[in-house]
């Protein structure tokens, strides 16, 4: 006979309009993954240097069906004119 394993927990996510802070997203994927919130903070801050890094140098960083992100080029700033 098949033994039961025991349900999942249910991890309330925050209402869909409201932001999530860096702690409570590391919170949620903690008790999603049944990993330690440090683990997953490192995870996370590893996760940011490399996109950063990426970004930098060739322009852009994609995770495939997650995110993409591009450089954008910044506008030159026009000094007002002396009168």
């Amino acid at each position: 006979m098949a033994t039961k394993k025991a349900a999942a927990k249910e991890v309330p996510l925050p209402t869909p309009v409201a932001k999530m802070t860096k702690t409570q997203t590391v919170k949620v994927l903690a008790e999603k993954l049944e990993a330690d919130g440090k683990q997953v903070q490192a995870f996370l801050d590893a996760l940011l240097e490399m996109a950063t890094e990426q970004t930098r140098e060739a322009g852009e960083f994609t995770i495939r069906t997650l995110a993409a992100i591009q450089q954008q080029a910044k506008r030159s700033r026009l000094l007002p004119r002396l009168r």
